[in-house]
């Protein structure tokens, strides 16, 4: 299970697609304020699961009993 922070950017969705194609799954965290855009993920469904939050990294973003990831990769272009 991997994080991917800014991954509805033009680069963070292209590696969103090639870990799905690898058979990750795929949780996106994208403020999509900057240059996120939410149409750079469609499609994504067939490639394997992924889940997108629209929100910025905060400690309670994320609870740890619900969530935990294997790895992460970082996108984003502004923290």
């Amino acid at each position: 299970r991997l994080l991917v922070c800014g991954g509805a950017g033009f680069i963070g969705s292209n590696f969103v697609r090639l870990r799905l194609d690898q058979g990750d799954e795929v949780t996106v965290l994208d403020k999509l304020t900057y240059a996120g855009r939410r149409e750079n993920l469609e499609g994504l469904e067939p490639l394997g699961p992924c889940t997108v939050r629209r929100k910025a990294l905060r400690a309670k973003t994320f609870p740890r009993r619900r969530y935990e990831f294997d790895g992460n990769d970082h996108h984003s272009g502004r923290p």
